[in-house]
C-alpha cells in the first residue's frame, strides 16, 4: 500500500521542479561562460529546443536571471540583445564548486560612454549560433 500522500508527492514534484531550475542554470552559466555571450535565440536553440514556445522560454530566463544579478544585458546595432555573466554568476557557480568561470562585464569597450562590441562580435555570433545546434 502507498503511504505517501499528495502532500509529499507535491514537495517531491517541487523539488524536482527545483533540481531542474538549477541544473539548467549551472549548465547554461558555463555554457554562456564557454561562448563569451548568447542571444535568446541562442538559449532557445540550446535549452528550450523541444518546446513549441522556445523563445518565450529563452526570454523568461534570461529576464529572470537579469533581474537576479546573474546576467549583463548589452545592445548590439543590429542584431539586438545580448547577455553576459556577472560576478554574482560567477560566485554562484563557485558556490557549485565550478572555479573556471569568467565574467563577461570586459567584454567590448565603452567610447564616450556607449558600450560597444568586440570587433569580431559577427564572426563570435555566427560560430555561436552554429555551436548551438551542434
Amino acid at each position: 500500500m502507498n503511504t505517501v500522500s499528495a502532500a509529499e508527492n507535491l514537495k517531491t514534484n517541487n523539488s524536482d521542479g527545483f533540481n531542474i531550475q538549477h541544473a539548467r542554470m549551472v549548465r547554461l552559466f558555463k555554457t554562456i561562460h564557454r561562448l563569451r555571450w548568447v542571444t535568446a535565440e541562442q538559449v532557445a536553440i540550446l535549452e528550450y529546443k523541444s518546446q513549441l514556445s522556445a523563445m518565450n522560454s529563452a526570454r523568461k530566463w534570461l529576464k529572470k536571471n537579469l533581474d537576479a544579478g546573474f546576467l549583463i544585458e548589452r545592445s548590439i546595432s543590429g542584431l539586438g540583445r545580448a547577455f553576459v555573466l556577472s560576478k554574482a554568476a560567477v560566485d554562484f557557480m563557485e558556490s557549485e564548486g565550478v572555479f573556471d568561470i569568467r565574467s563577461g562585464k570586459d567584454w567590448g569597450k565603452f567610447v564616450n560612454g556607449a558600450w560597444m562590441p568586440t570587433q569580431t562580435w559577427r564572426h563570435e555570433y555566427i560560430a555561436n549560433l552554429f555551436a548551438s545546434i551542434m
